[in-house]
């Protein structure tokens, strides 16, 4: 997979920044626009200091959007591939620390208030999306130049599959839903 020079094919490098510009984008603008809760699924985690919950969830949901405004224009790729492995790591850890504590309610908060509750298996999605964000590491000098996306075969890839994450998401938060919902019984 990798060419003679080291670095992936553009198409390959491409498809991944598109991928990510657009989990990233959808991701901090929904922390953003349900930033009180947010905040509440921050506080539940017991991770940050209660002080800095609220400072804290707001530079959580920029450098979301910094991530996908850079890798989307092609600025500071290798910059902003790094800080996405950072946040997923981050995001993975904090879940797995829960989860290994018991605390298996808690939202992931992963798109803001449409998070669905942790498990290991999110826990697995952050890591593989780590290795994603990898992928512009390695690329060739030209790309790294800022080749901004363009709308192409990779960008579609991209957002076929962005769309398939979400309805997949979307599946697991109403399945989540209805087992709530049977549980409590009717209203």
């Amino acid at each position: 997979m990798l060419q003679i020079d080291g670095s992936f094919p553009v198409s390959l490098i491409l498809t991944a920044r598109a991928l990510l510009a657009a989990l990233f984008a959808i991701s901090g603008i929904q922390k953003l626009c349900s930033l009180p809760r947010f905040n509440d699924i921050l506080r539940a985690y017991e991770i940050i200091p209660p002080r800095l919950v609220k400072v804290s969830a707001v530079v959580i949901a920029a450098a979301e959007i910094l991530v996908a405004v850079f890798l989307g224009v092609g600025f500071c790729v290798p910059l902003a591939a790094m800080l996405a492995s950072v946040l997923l790591i981050l995001f993975a850890a904090a879940m797995g620390i829960n989860l290994i504590r018991g605390r298996h309610w808690l939202s992931c908060g992963c798109f803001g208030a449409l998070g669905t509750r942790i498990h290991w298996s999110l826990v697995l999605r952050n890591v593989l999306m780590v290795g994603i964000a990898t992928v512009p590491l390695f690329q060739s000098p030209r790309v790294v130049a800022g080749e901004p996306l363009r709308l192409d075969l990779s960008t579609l890839c991209a957002v076929v599959a962005l769309l398939l994450f979400a309805g997949g998401t979307l599946v697991l938060n109403l399945s989540s839903l209805e087992r709530a919902n049977s549980v409590r019984g009717p209203n």
